[in-house]
């Protein structure tokens, strides 16, 4: 995981340069899902990174915390590692027309961004 702490900061940081500051804070959402953990990133522009999104079926408890930080939209989705606990259920929330999401890197190469849509 220490492979994915610069790159994860690059895009935390990216958060805070597009569009008009609201005032807020940044909130960060800590997601227990079981055997791995998922962190919610909200900036105060209100752009949100999901850093891993947990087991398959995970999905659902993503997608409350996006509900309960008032944002239906990830505009950047960092995997740490290959393990389905890691990534296991951002399929199921690419697949759900509720939520959208943005961008996707493997953390290791934040260049390597790529559109999931």
């Amino acid at each position: 995981m220490h492979r994915a702490v610069i790159p994860v900061c690059v895009v935390v940081w990216s958060l805070f340069l597009t569009g008009p500051a609201s005032g807020a804070n940044l909130t960060i959402y800590h997601v227990d899902v079981d055997q791995a953990d998922a962190t919610l990133f909200v900036s105060p522009r209100g752009n949100t990174l999901l850093v891993n999104s947990g087991e398959e079926s995970d999905g659902i408890i993503i997608k409350d915390v996006l509900k309960s930080a008032g944002a239906s939209r990830i505009d950047y989705f960092v995997a740490t590692d290959y393990h389905a606990w890691h990534l296991g259920s951002i399929d199921e929330l690419v697949q759900d027309p509720e939520v959208e999401v943005g961008k996707v890197t493997d953390g290791r190469a934040v260049s390597a961004i790529l559109p999931l849509r």
